[in-house]
């Protein structure tokens, strides 16, 4: 009984220490006993020498403090219990209880239009999860329903995903360096949706005419003031996804594993660095400023040794020349109330991409916001100018409906995914038709709600909108008789609603890669007159002849073929479509 004595009061002598111990070993063992990774993060790092020590100190003591607690069992079973429920809370307190608004968004075509959108609804749920980070992921959690989804819908459509020697028109070509410019900046559901990303991902690297290029993560927090506080939020809080514990950096070290070539770029790290452009013989990451515009923007070496420019495209320091055919960017915002611009959507997603920490830029965050940003002055849309966008995409899985800061308020699960290469149409017709219905203060979330206030997505939009008319090139509007939104229902190809899962996997070739003969299948091919051609790599016809098919197999022989890859294009008559896929031979 004295031995007892003499521990309880060790125990209540360090009270504090102990009590600190246990509660960073739980966190410890809550966070990344399922997943060791997170050992990494910055607040594990934190956590890890208090719950060691404790740890340590506390085995000499662990015969005698199993009889304590034996002794106390009922404040030890409620104590457990407590932290149990606790780690339930934290595990689930952002995704519990998010309403879900359903509800079919309006579509429509005009004859005139200028500007396209396609519009994916009721996204189901991702096959599967990244949380692990690493190779033993199999290859069906890799692609997302919504994305895949939206590919094809844009393959039916003037706007072809993939860039090949078929669709020369299409945004990504095999050979491109894609910079995906997401948003990292807050916690959870105000961030990019991780399942979203990893959709994009796997279809880049699906190129139909093998991919060999390069991805790229990025985004600028500037909020916080370090380069590890930025990369604790890249790991920890990025995790807008169907599994909570699916970050980016989880998805990103899960492509990585397997060897393809993907990384993310934290570009607060190259806040403190100003630098020129390559051409002028600076080879160093940074940014470049423009006193007069006050615009920014990074330059950055990527981890293939790649020279990139935000704004100029891929640098070859061997011929001194730039290369902007094969740099994509594919702007790719969450879609979100914001308490100063209205909402966070396309246009808005470019803030990321400056440095705003200069000294000397602007004297204060007012300043900044108020009088360039969100003003006349436009410099958001100046920011766009510098490096138009080739796609923008606004993740609509989870809005966020009341402000862009504070993940604890609530979201609701629209379950909607939208492209365009027009940011202002893409973005107008996300805050009208998606956000403003469900946002916590809809006047000042709707784009056609006139209104004077400084801070209404009304009339920050209209200033965006006013400089890229007046002072660029680019094809914009905000005009609903100049915009086309497009379903799977309304598209002029498309024989479908709804789901797509069939549709997406409605031709396949095998053996592939094949030696002589190929078949080629689809259950579109019965009773149908087939025009069949394979083109090379260069765009070349090689094969060329018409088939009437009685069966959903289609055998071809191209024994002749030198090795390589190919495009087959099937056009089916009767329906004037046409199916195209890759092949190999050996």
């Amino acid at each position: 009984m004295k031995t007892i004595g003499r521990i309880e009061k060790i125990l209540l002598s360090r009270a504090f220490l102990w009590i600190t111990g246990f509660f960073a070993f739980f966190w410890i063992v809550l966070r990344s006993g399922a997943n060791p990774k997170r050992l990494a993060y910055p607040c594990q790092q934190t956590a890890f020498p208090i719950a060691s020590a404790w740890a340590i100190a506390i085995l000499p003591f662990f015969p005698r403090i199993i009889k304590f607690i034996i002794k106390n069992r009922t404040y030890f079973i409620f104590i457990i219990g407590f932290m149990v429920l606790a780690g339930f809370a934290y595990k689930f307190h952002d995704s519990a209880n998010v309403p879900e608004q359903v509800s079919d968004l309006p579509v429509w075509i005009n004859e005139n239009s200028i500007s396209d959108i396609y519009l994916y609804e009721n996204i189901p749920l991702s096959k599967g999860s990244l949380a692990a980070g690493d190779a033993s992921v199999p290859n069906e959690y890799l692609s997302d329903p919504a994305i895949d989804s939206l590919v094809y819908m844009m393959s039916l459509g003037e706007m072809p995903f993939f860039k090949t020697v078929v669709d020369t028109n299409g945004i990504v070509g095999r050979d491109d360096i894609v910079l995906l410019k997401c948003n990292f900046q807050r916690r959870h559901r105000l961030g990019t949706n991780t399942d979203r990303i990893k959709g994009i991902i796997w279809q880049i690297l699906n190129h139909p005419e093998g991919f060999e290029g390069e991805i790229l993560i990025c985004d600028n927090e500037e909020s916080q003031t370090s380069t590890a506080s930025f990369l604790a939020g890249f790991n920890d809080y990025s995790n807008n996804s169907d599994d909570l514990e699916q970050s980016i950096v989880d998805v990103i070290n899960t492509f990585k594993a397997k060897g393809y070539p993907i990384d993310y770029y934290a570009w607060d790290s190259l806040n403190t660095i100003t630098c020129t452009e390559y051409n002028q013989g600076d080879l160093s990451d940074g940014y470049i400023f423009n006193q007069q515009s006050l615009t920014s923007y990074p330059k950055f070496q990527t981890s293939k040794g790649k020279y990139l420019s935000f704004k100029k495209g891929i640098w070859d320091n061997d011929l001194k020349k730039y290369n902007k055919e094969n740099f994509t960017i594919i702007n790719f915002p969450v879609l979100k109330a914001h308490g100063i611009a209205g909402a966070t959507i396309a246009l808005k997603n470019y803030i990321g991409v400056m440095n705003v920490t200069k000294e000397g830029m602007f004297s204060s965050f007012d300043d900044f916001h108020f009088n360039y940003c969100f003003s006349e002055y436009a410099l958001v849309a100046r920011e766009l100018e510098i490096a138009w966008p080739d796609l923008n995409i606004i993740d609509a899985t989870f809005v966020a409906i009341e402000n862009n800061y504070d993940h604890r308020k609530k979201s609701v699960y629209q379950k909607t995914i939208l492209a365009s290469s027009d940011p202002v149409a893409a973005s107008w017709y996300a805050a009208k038709y998606i956000l403003t219905p469900v946002a916590k203060q809809p006047k000042l979330t709707n784009p056609d709600y006139i209104n004077s206030k400084t801070n209404s997505y009304y009339t920050i939009l209209g200033h965006w909108l006013n400089y890229l008319k007046d002072s660029t090139y680019f094809t914009v509007t905000k005009t609903e008789s100049k915009i086309s939104v497009y379903s799977l229902g309304n598209l002029p190809n498309s024989e479908t609603s709804g789901t797509i899962e069939n549709v997406l996997n409605n031709i396949r070739a095998f053996p592939n890669p094949f030696n002589e003969r190929i078949t080629i299948s689809s259950n579109e091919f019965v009773n149908n007159l087939l025009a069949v051609n394979v083109l090379d790599i260069n765009g070349e016809i090689v094969y060329s002849k018409e088939i009437m098919s009685n069966d959903i197999n289609i055998e071809i022989n191209m024994d002749y073929l030198a090795p390589g890859n190919y495009i087959i294009k099937i056009i089916i008559a009767n329906k004037n479509k046409s199916l195209v896929t890759k092949i190999v031979k050996n």
